[in-house]
């Protein structure tokens, strides 16, 4: 059997057959050119733009879109964006077709709140065209500091035409390019023919798939691509405003109008409403709405009100919505259907890396290369981190390489939108900002005034503030204020002096000019990135009694200043208070002390948590769901010591904890298990022996790869195809060996390389599944390559997010109630209480079903039935239930209690 190197040589000389590949490579755009020779060609919208009056407002969006991230005021967005990549929500569950061959990644949970876990796995995911082709009202789901808003904006560049995502250059590319530089002209000319006979092939596959001759094609969705679509973003905080000022008996366009008029020039706003309204009409909006974990509940409620409206008159337009994890349900119950944002993964990390070193002169004005040591301590350990969180780290260690910590990262970020204010001067008031804003949605220059003053006493965010107008004018002013003589006597809250009401509008203007601060209608202000305001209310939350800080673990919206909390004070009280606390069906009681300790130093109390959530992960009786939340959050925490509690699980005797511990010492890099995790490629089940070989890719060292090139060529089918598509996410290492492997002379090497390969976005991967569809050997590889190949061309047609199904149209209750023959006819409810009937009537599998898919709809006054399934004799309704109440309570955003 011929030996694969994992070598930037290839080693195996298999350049004989790839000239005429790989000049078709060269010729890369042919599938493309066939594609579109079939297909109506789109206009894109900045076309469309320049020739209407549309122009003047997509300038005046992407000159907006380009300067509104971090670092806006230095570097184009499209300098330094990532493409963004979307996780569809998890099916409802149904019945299990043993004849339908599962993904592989099935084995890898995703946990959107804690979502450190499947970040470091290959799991499939959607690109923006593929999002473009479900359905069009569609909620985008992240915590805060994920990228929504950048994503966003990416979907908005990317239909204009402004970006394109190219895959990175890799090492087979470079090989094929440095190869073809040494071929003689006969040969030029001769895969000069040979490619445009395999052109021909080409194009009568596609139109036969074009024409329904194969039935293997995907069916191509009816959207209007972005492209032929006009962009519009605006944040619900503008949309709220303008919904309370306008009244309720408005055309839902006219908030949307009002909002993108407060980012476009004079011109702009006067001529741009009929073309917008005219966008909507003609069902062309791609409308792009931002914040809505942002608002207060009471402006939730009119946004809630709004988009039923505007679901109802404009529904043929596409509207995106960002979202926290929690407390969406609402926004589903009006008709958007949710989708996750992948957190980055390694590639990604190191190209956002890459990108501000290429553009680090304009960031810190100032010329010089960034020092390779530099580089390689900014690349070091960037696992479960958020993008912010990255980018924080990128900028302040490019700017000073001493800054290691996650806290000196974020105050760094901080200070960066304070202009000439010196940081430390105004903590406290920038913190009692803050808070405002989380608790009531806006800070506004009379409530701050009067918690300054400390005339509102009720709640829990006065302060002790003695800032004169001299001193606030120094502080904005970036000069030193003037020392006290004397310290000033403790006096009663509202005896207490302050800056007068003009000073601190000018402080919170200079505080919106110099990038802190959005502002909004009638002397409203938000932070312009939640992370700052979560930030800085950590800064003083400390000053907080227990009891107050306990009831904040509550609310969701408090949950990361929470966290951040932690970066400045132990917290020890509160964790004991936590621990004492009931749990909720999620086990988000304990699990938030997991992220807590991601920000902690060395606490007293790390220990005691580990412990109390390695038990808990073990534990015989644990519900599943909470098993895989545990795991998930543990790698959360960037503790070392995690690493002791997964491999323990590898030696338990439940095969979920087996595969759980070895997804979760991947995701943690643990090079020193790689010997451990090796011995369960044998194991008795199958999805722990797929856990195991994922596990060796998420590790990614040399020994790991190593050990996956044995994999590949002695495994299971199973298993080889799980580290295939493991090294389609290694463009330095992985890349070479399937290159390699689609050339092997064993053919389930070949087969489970084009599995492997069809998860790689480049001309050479696609070329390589073509050439083996039509010239192998085999039939059972060439059946493989040919549906590879059908996914790679077509794959984003048969995509997108699919659109909430309504009870009747569940394909498992029909066939259910078709079962029932005559006795059919004794049902006479429909709608939500057919769930309710199928659970009191039908068979054990029914009866699951019926509970998860209550809790997975959000049918809320249902949720008794699932408490009372929690009693189910039979272990898979109670799991059911449970799946289906943890759904129920991320979709509220209220914690519902845990069972006894």
């Amino acid at each position: 059997m011929a030996e694969i190197i994992i070598d930037v040589n290839f080693g195996l000389g298999v350049l004989t057959g790839w000239g005429t590949a790989y000049a078709l490579y060269r010729a890369r755009h042919f599938l493309a050119g066939a594609t579109e020779s079939v297909t109506q060609r789109a206009s894109t919208a900045q076309e469309f733009a320049k020739r209407t009056a549309d122009a003047r407002y997509i300038n005046d969006l992407i000159r907006y879109i380009q300067k509104d991230h971090l670092a806006g005021e230095h570097v184009a967005l499209s300098d330094i964006l990532i493409e963004p990549q979307f996780i569809p929500a998890q099916p409802l569950l149904a019945p299990r077709d043993e004849e339908l061959v599962r993904e592989i990644f099935h084995v890898v949970p995703i946990v959107p709140d804690y979502p450190y876990l499947h970040a470091a796995y290959n799991i499939p995911t959607m690109s923006i065209a593929e999002l473009n082709n479900g359905t069009k009202a569609v909620v985008l789901l992240g915590e805060v500091g994920s990228g929504r808003t950048t994503a966003l904006h990416s979907i908005a560049l990317w239909s204009l035409g402004i970006i394109k995502f190219d895959p990175p250059v890799d090492v087979v590319q470079e090989r094929l390019d440095q190869e073809v530089k040494f071929k003689k002209e006969a040969q030029h000319a001769q895969s000069y023919k040979e490619r445009i006979t395999m052109d021909d092939l080409a194009k009568d596959a596609i139109e036969k798939s074009k024409a329904g001759e194969n039935q293997s094609a995907p069916k191509a969705s009816n959207n209007l691509s972005f492209k032929q679509l006009t962009p519009m973003y605006a944040h619900l905080a503008h949309v709220a405003l303008f919904i309370e000022k306008l009244g309720r008996e408005i055309d839902p366009t006219e908030p949307i109008v009002r909002a993108l008029q407060t980012y476009t020039g004079y011109v702009t706003s006067k001529t741009m409403p009929r073309n917008i309204y005219e966008r909507f009409n003609e069902g062309k909006a791609l409308l792009l709405l931002d914040g809505y974990d942002e608002l207060s509940v009471y402006h939730q409620s009119l946004v809630n009100t709004w988009l039923e409206a505007l679901l109802r008159q404009y529904s043929n337009n596409f509207i995106i919505i960002t979202a926290n994890p929690h407390g969406y349900g609402q926004l589903m119950h009006i008709g958007f259907s949710p989708v996750f944002l992948r957190p980055l993964n390694d590639t990604q990390a190191d190209a956002l890396i890459d990108k501000w070193a290429t553009h680090w002169g304009k960031i810190a004005r100032r010329r010089g290369d960034i020092p390779s040591v530099t580089l390689e301590r900014v690349r070091d350990r960037n696992r479960a981190y958020t993008p912010l969180e990255l980018s924080a780290k990128i900028w302040a260690m490019f700017d000073s390489p001493e800054r290691e910590s996650i806290g000196e990262w974020l105050e760094f970020l901080g200070a960066q939108y304070l202009g000439n204010i010196k940081p430390e001067k105004v903590r406290e008031q920038l913190g009692r900002a803050a808070l405002l804003q989380l608790e009531e949605g806006f800070i506004t220059v009379d409530r701050l005034d009067q918690i300054l003053r400390g005339i509102i006493i009720e709640t829990p965010i006065n302060t002790d503030d003695n800032t004169n107008e001299e001193e606030w004018d120094n502080i904005i002013e970036g000069d030193e204020a003037p020392e006290s003589k004397a310290k000033p006597e403790k006096v009663k809250s509202a005896e207490k002096p302050s800056a007068s009401h003009k000073e601190l509008s000018r402080f919170l203007q200079a505080l919106e000019k110099d990038g802190m601060l959005r502002a909004f209608d009638e002397d409203k202000y938000q932070f312009k990135h939640p992370m700052l305001a979560m930030y800085f209310a950590s800064v003083v939350l400390p000053n907080f009694q227990t009891e107050e800080l306990l009831a904040l673990t509550h609310i969701p919206i408090w949950r990361d200043a929470l966290a951040l909390t932690n970066l400045h004070h132990p917290l020890e009280d509160l964790v004991t208070a936590r621990l004492a606390q009931p749990l909720d069906v999620l086990y988000n009681t304990h699990l938030e002390l997991a992220r807590w300790l991601k920000y902690a130093g060395k606490v007293e109390w790390r220990a005691g948590v580990l412990k109390v959530l390695g038990n808990a992960f073990v534990q015989a009786n644990q519900y599943p769901l909470v098993r895989e939340r545990i795991a998930a959050a543990l790698v959360g925490t960037r503790d070392k010591n995690v690493m002791r509690i997964f491999a323990r699980g590898l030696r338990d005797a439940n095969p979920d904890v087996r595969r759980l511990s070895c997804l979760g010492l991947g995701a943690l890099r643990a090079d020193e298990a790689i010997r451990d995790i090796t011995t369960l490629l044998a194991d008795v089940e199958p999805d722990v022996a797929l856990s195991a070989g994922l596990a060796l890719g998420a590790i990614g060292t040399q020994n790991a790869l190593e050990e996956m090139v044995g994999v590949l060529t002695t495994a299971s089918e199973a298993l080889r195809q799980a580290v295939a598509e493991a090294f389609a996410a290694l463009p330095k290492d992985g890349y070479p060996v399937l290159y390699d492997a689609i050339s092997h002379e064993d053919l389930m090497v070949r087969r489970a390389a084009v599995f492997g390969l069809r998860r790689i976005n480049t001309a050479w991967a696609l070329v390589a599944v073509y050439k083996a569809s039509t010239e192998d050997d085999e039939w059972y590889v060439r059946s493989a390559a040919e549906q590879a190949f059908l996914e790679m061309q077509f794959g984003e047609t048969a995509t997108g997010v699919k659109a909430i199904p309504h009870v009747e149209s569940l394909e498992w209750l029909r066939d259910w109630i078709a079962s029932l023959g005559d006795a059919a006819k004794r049902i006479t409810v429909g709608g939500d209480a057919l769930l309710r009937k199928a659970l009191e009537e039908g068979d054990v599998e029914i009866q699951a079903l019926s509970v998860a898919n209550i809790g997975q709809l959000g049918i809320t006054h249902q949720a008794d039935a699932l408490y009372a399934a929690l009693r189910h004799r039979e272990p898979v309704v109670r799991a059911a239930a449970h799946l289906g109440l943890c759904h129920l309570q991320a979709q509220l955003g209220i914690a519902l209690p845990a069972p006894l």
